[in-house]
Order: C-alpha cells, then sequence, then structure tokens
C-alpha cells in the first residue's frame, strides 16, 4: 500500500556506500510509485536492485531467479498471497533475509510475520537512515546465523565422528542431544525409553552416581548374552555463576571387549604362575618315582625267589608307577616344561585319522558332526602331544552331554589382519581348530578357572581336573592359543589356534635299532650325573647289573673335574637340572674339551627349549623319567660306538 518515504537525501549523503557494493536487494511492493522512490534511495546507498514484484506469487519466481542477498518485503500484496505468505514459500526453499516494510503494526499481523523469523521489521514511514542500518543489521545478523549453522554443522559431524558416546543432559537428567554412538550404547544399557523422557529405575539409579561423583568413569554391567559392561562420565556444564540449573555433558564408551582382554591377560599371568608351580612340583614327584621305579626293577632283577604274590605286588607298582607319569606329564604339559619333538605336522591327516576313534568315544545319543577339509594344515608340534589336545577336547564336550547332545569339529585357517581385535592373535594365518557342543554348559563364574590344574566340576574320584590343563599347556608350547566361551545358543566352544607353517618335505624315516633283551656291557665306564642321591644310588645299581663300572658325580662341575682325570669314561647320563652347574653348561664345556664322550640325558623336568637345544649340540638321547632299566639299556645299546 502507498505510504511515503521521507526525504533526506542531505543525511543519506553521509551514509558509508563502500561496502554495500556487490549487494543485490529484491523488492516486494505493489505501489509502483513507493517501489521506484524506494529503489531510487537503495541505489544512492550503494546496494544493487535485482528486481522488484508487486505479488506473492512474483515475488517467489523473482527470488528463485535471482537469488538475492536480502528481501524487502510490504505485507499487504494485490492477489490471494500476502507478504508473509509468500516468505513462508520462499524460505522453504531457499535462506535469504527478509525485512518486512509495512503500515501496519496490528498484535495479529506481528505474530504472523513472527513465524517466518523475519531479520528486520520497519513501520512506514521510515527515515533513510533507519532503512540503512536494519539493511545492514539484517546482512551482519544473516552472516552470524550462516557462520553459527556452519560451525554447528562441523562440532555436529565432529562429535558424531568421535569413537565415544556423547550426550546433553539437562537439569532434568532428559537427554537433549546424542551422538549416534551415545545414542547406541545407552539404548543397549538402559533402552529407548530414556530419549523419550521415560522414568528409567537403571537409568535414574546410575546416572545419579555419576552427578554425585562428576569427573569418574562408572562402571555398568549389563545382564545380558553375551553380558555388556560400559563405563559413563558426567561433567557439569554451563555458566555456574547464574542461576540457571546445569547441564550434564556424559561420555559414555563400552569397554566390554577391553575387559574381556585384560580378563584374558591376567588368566595368562595367572595360569603361567600356575605353570611353573605346577613344573616344580611335577620335578619332586617325577624324582620319587624313579626312584621307587628303579629300585623295584633291581629287586625284580635281581631276586630270583621272590613268591608269585610279591611279584605281583611290584608289577602292580610299576602299573602305579607308570599312571603317576602319566599325571606328572599332564602337569609338564600344563607348566610347558615337558620335552617332546616337535616337527611339522598336518593337523588335518591328524584328525581324520583319529575319527574313527572319536566315534567309539562318543556314545550314539551324541550327533557328531566332523569338519574337516582335504587339504594339508600344516602346524609345528608333536603328534602325540595333538593327539592328547584332541582327545581331552573332545571328552571333555562328551562329559558335557550325559543326556545326549550335538558335537562339532572343524578344521579351517583363519586370517588375521592388522589392528583386529583379537589381542592374542598376531596378524598372519592360523590354523583353527574349534570343537563346540550343546551340553550344559560352562557357567561364567567357573569359565576363567577351567584351565587350572585340578580344577574339576566333576563328582570326587570322576575326574583329576588336569584335562583340560595340558591342553592349555600343550597349546602354549607351541606358541598357540585356546579360547573357551559360551555362545549365544548356549554351545560351549573351545577354539584353538596354530601358526600356519609350510608342508614339509619327504624324508627318510629315521633308523630303528633292534636291541637284545640280554644285552649288557663290557664293563665300560660310565659316569653318572644326578644331584638326588637317592636316585642316583638305584640308577647307578641299575647301571652295574648292566655290567658297566660306574662313577658318580653330583653336579656338572664336579663332572668336568672327574672327566679331566679319567680318560677311560666311555659315555656320560646326565640329569639336567642340578644345583651348581645344570646339566646345559656342563654340556657345553665338555663338548669344548672332550667332543667325543657321547652323553644321554635323563630328566624330567627339562623345557622344550632346553631338550631341543641339547639334542641340537650333539646329545645323544633324551629319556624322561622316571626311566626302566630296559629302557635305559635299549638308549645305551643306541649311543655307544660300535655296539649297534
Amino acid at each position: 500500500m502507498f505510504s511515503p518515504v521521507r526525504n533526506e537525501l542531505s543525511r543519506a549523503s553521509d551514509l558509508p556506500v563502500t561496502h554495500t557494493a556487490g549487494i543485490t536487494l529484491l523488492i516486494v511492493e505493489d505501489e509502483s510509485i513507493v517501489a521506484l522512490d524506494l529503489q531510487a534511495r537503495l541505489v544512492r546507498m550503494g546496494y544493487h536492485v535485482c528486481s522488484r514484484a508487486v505479488s506473492g506469487k512474483e515475488s517467489i519466481e523473482q527470488a528463485i531467479l535471482h537469488r538475492p542477498d536480502l528481501i524487502l518485503m510490504d505485507i499487504r500484496l494485490r492477489g490471494g498471497m500476502d507478504g508473509i505468505q509468500a516468505a513462508q514459500q520462499i524460505q522453504n526453499v531457499l535462506s535469504i533475509p527478509i525485512i518486512y516494510l509495512t503500515a501496519y503494526a496490528d498484535i495479529d499481523t506481528l505474530r504472523r510475520a513472527q513465524v517466518t523469523e523475519p531479520h528486520g521489521y520497519l513501520i512506514k514511514p521510515f527515515e533513510e537512515r533507519e532503512l540503512y542500518i536494519a539493511i545492514e543489521l539484517a546482512l551482519h545478523k544473516y552472516a552470524m546465523e550462516r557462520r553459527s549453522k556452519q560451525q554447528a554443522r562441523q562440532l555436529e559431524q565432529i562429535v558424531n565422528s568421535i569413537p565415544e558416546g556423547v550426550a546433553l543432559l539437562d537439569s532434568e537428567q532428559n537427554i537433549l542431544l546424542a551422538n549416534p554412538r551415545a545414542h547406541l550404547l545407552l539404548s543397549l544399557a538402559f533402552d529407548e525409553s530414556i530419549f523419550e523422557g521415560r522414568s528409567n529405575r537403571l537409568w535414574s539409579e546410575q546416572l545419579q552416581k555419576v552427578i554425585d561423583a562428576p569427573d569418574e568413569f562408572h562402571e555398568i554391567s549389563v545382564e545380558r548374552k553375551p553380558a555388556l559392561i560400559f563405563e559413563i562420565m558426567g561433567r557439569s556444564v554451563g555458566d555456574h555463576d547464574r542461576l540457571s540449573a546445569p547441564q550434564w555433558l556424559l561420555i559414555v564408551r563400552d569397554v566390554t571387549e577391553e575387559r574381556l582382554q585384560l580378563a584374558r591377560v591376567r588368566q595368562q599371568a595367572h595360569l603361567a604362575g600356575l605353570g611353573r608351580l605346577a613344573a616344580g612340583i611335577a620335578h619332586d614327584f617325577n624324582n620319587i618315582l624313579a626312584i621307587i621305579s628303579t629300585a623295584e626293577q633291581i629287586i625284580m632283577m635281581t631276586q630270583s625267589d621272590l613268591t608269585v604274590q610279591n611279584r605281583k605286588f611290584l608289577t602292580a607298582n610299576q602299573e602305579q608307577v607308570r599312571r603317576g607319569s602319566a599325571l606328572v606329564k599332564q602337569l609338564m604339559d600344563f607348566g610347558r616344561r615337558a620335552p617332546n619333538e616337535p616337527e611339522p605336522m598336518d593337523l588335518a591327516r591328524l584328525l581324520r585319522e583319529l575319527v574313527t576313534s572319536i566315534r567309539l568315544m562318543v556314545p550314539e545319543n551324541i550327533a557328531l558332526e566332523v569338519n574337516i577339509p582335504e587339504q594339508p594344515h600344516v602346524v609345528t608340534a608333536d603328534p602325540a602331544n595333538m593327539q592328547q589336545v584332541v582327545i581331552n577336547l573332545i571328552t571333555n564336550a562328551r562329559d558335557a552331554m550325559p543326556n545326549g547332545g550335538a558335537l562339532e569339529i572343524t578344521l579351517d585357517i583363519v586370517s588375521v589382519p592388522p589392528g583386529d581385535a583379537r589381542a592374542e592373535l598376531q596378524p598372519g594365518e592360523w590354523v583353527h581348530l574349534s570343537i563346540a557342543d550343546n551340553g550344559e554348559g560352562i557357567p561364567p563364574q567357573i569359565l576363567p578357572h577351567i584351565f587350572e590344574p585340578f580344577f574339576t566340576t566333576k563328582p570326587f574320584g570322576q575326574g583329576s581336573g588336569l584335562g583340560l590343563a595340558q591342553v592349555y599347556g600343550i597349546v602354549q608350547q607351541y606358541e598357540g592359543h585356546i579360547i573357551a566361551s559360551r555362545r549365544e545358543d548356549q554351545q560351549t566352544v573351545f577354539d584353538v589356534y596354530f601358526p600356519t607353517v609350510d608342508a614339509p618335505d619327504g624324508g627318510a624315516a629315521p633308523a630303528q635299532f633292534a636291541t637284545d633283551r640280554d644285552w649288557t656291557g663290557r664293563q665300560e665306564t660310565v659316569l653318572l650325573v644326578e644331584d638326588e642321591a637317592r636316585l642316583r644310588e638305584p640308577v647307578r645299581v641299575a647301571l652295574e647289573l648292566l655290567n658297566f663300572r660306574v662313577i658318580e658325580a653330583s653336579n656338572g662341575r664336579e663332572a668336568l673335574t672327574i672327566c679331566e682325570g679319567n680318560a677311560d669314561i666311555r659315555l656320560i647320563i646326565s640329569d639336567v637340572v642340578m644345583p651348581e652347574m645344570g646339566g646345559v653348561e656342563f654340556f657345553r664345556l665338555l663338548k669344548a674339551r672332550n667332543p667325543d664322550i657321547p652323553v644321554i640325558i635323563m630328566s624330567g623336568h627339562s623345557s622344550l627349549k632346553t631338550a631341543t637345544e641339547l639334542i641340537g649340540l650333539g646329545v645323544k638321547e633324551y629319556l624322561r623319567k622316571p626311566v626302566t632299566v630296559d629302557d635305559l639299556a635299549k638308549s645305551i645299546q643306541r649311543t655307544l660306538p660300535n655296539r649297534h
């Protein structure tokens, strides 16, 4: 509608014009005289008027066509669309600041105009300086809004990319903002209700703890399958100098995998300590068995008048010694001390050969599924020990299904890329053996203890508690990893991983030596090196019964002195673990001084590394205590030069 603009050309000349260059304006005014006068004043101020429109529809078309920097919009326009409606439609498609220029200032019009969030509102008539100030303020406000929106978008992108959850709460503990990670983690921890403002007891209790002790992470365990563990930290934000209620910034993170890995590391350290203890006990127990076994064998060899009953008792004792020796080996396997002969072997072939035996072990009410590929899956291990691993795990699974079930054996290759979450496995390829059953399952509180020696859930007399401990020790011995877990479908799974190696080349079979049961020595001199006097005596007697002359030494240092002063020594039989000087150092020094004397190692405590090292240095034989007299005789027969 028409309303004259005051002519203040003298005052308009004082207005700055340099910074207005390039600013384009669209005039929406249905009175042509007013529009032309307004355009002239804007041009004198230094603005560029791109177009004029006389209706709401035309204003939309011109705004889309020219995309001006600002629109000067009259509210009362001809046609069915007024300026407020036109402004609303323009803002639906374009972001352009709008200043209303109108002669109407009633409350209803102002309220309608506020909905469109205008950047200015001038009541006609107005001074030219007022118009200039309104335009500049609108442009400045719009520029600040755009900058704020851009910064807000950047901040939102940054917050959304943070790997931890970030959420903002008001003073009533309602969630105002949350990045996607926070939405996911808080939904898992408490459920969606907290985002809808509904009451959640767990949320309220845990959040109160966070508020009561800010700037500290608080742990929340969620009993799900699998269980989840979260950490939440709260920090008060806002202006604490004012009376407004503080808001709270929450940091949320999922530490489930971190806790599992930490528990595994602790379990590894715990089991390593138990392994050292078990190996130490096994060493002493082995010597006791060796003393008993050798003494009884000597009695049976020397006492021809033993009654049938006494001979039967001695034979039964020997059987118990063998059983005790098997238990000792299990303890040493757990402690990774049992010597063996690792070599490249095809685990797939071993499993195929064991399938028949496994089917005999498993009752008919247990369905057996075997997934073994035809191609080789080669690892470095002792075949007998690998067989023990499989049999122990199968037995454990079978016993967990007294009422029947399903047992699944799978062998495959797992490729671990760099940065994989599985902390136990280094990047590369691993041979993966999986044995799963759907039996009674392992309770979560028991899971961390199942590899401990003598730990068992079976009734008294139905298990020694060494089966899984032995498996653990063997797997660790070959630089592998074993993980026990429960799946969501209640399956108990043992996952065993071994480093892959190249398939071995074929080679000649080792030479076999025939042994005469009546074979004896020819009075050769044998140096017996053993620190345990109670064991050294029966071994000396056994050697003398085999027709050898025996010189005794209690450690490696004493043995070296004896060797320097006795050129008649044809053979040395030595323990490994001894005070003052052990078998390894003794053998090194002996090789430097007298490399021609053959050596037999007799030990029940040495590690695989020690055994391999000694054999690599030239030790002829490696006997594991307790040693039978027959095994000792055969070993000597193979070792002495020109005797086989």
